[in-house]
């Protein structure tokens, strides 16, 4: 079976980018935003090592540094694909906050407050 060498570093990077959109503008509105966009990211890279396990090219064959493995570890590669995007996204949350009242860990060190006024839910 064949891996994509990027496929955990672009799982990480893209639970950072959700997370971040995510917890500045779309919490509000739509609060499922982030799981759904997570299982669909996830489906996609999961039907990508599906296809690469039929014998098929990963990624259509439109991407290189791709290195055999063998069976047994693919399967629990692959299997941490969630465990990924989760870690990257909860590191993100951390830092700068959860939802767009929260400042996260910078918080103290930023030099401008960009968090929006808490407002208690009984005075709404």
């Amino acid at each position: 079976m064949m891996i994509w060498v990027w496929d955990i570093p672009v799982l990480f990077v893209l639970g950072i980018i959700v997370a971040r959109l995510h917890a500045k503008w779309l919490v509000v509105k739509h609060p499922d935003f982030f799981v759904h966009t997570g299982t669909i990211i996830i489906a996609v890279f999961w039907l990508n090592a599906l296809v690469s396990a039929l014998g098929a090219h990963p990624w259509l064959g439109h991407v290189h540094a791709l290195r055999p493995i063998s069976r047994w570890l693919a399967l629990f590669l692959v299997l941490s694909y969630p465990m990924w995007f989760h870690f990257g996204a909860e590191r993100t949350f951390a830092l700068l906050g959860r939802r767009p009242t929260q400042g996260g860990f910078l918080w103290p060190f930023s030099v401008k407050d960009r968090t929006k006024p808490f407002q208690s839910p009984w005075k709404r």
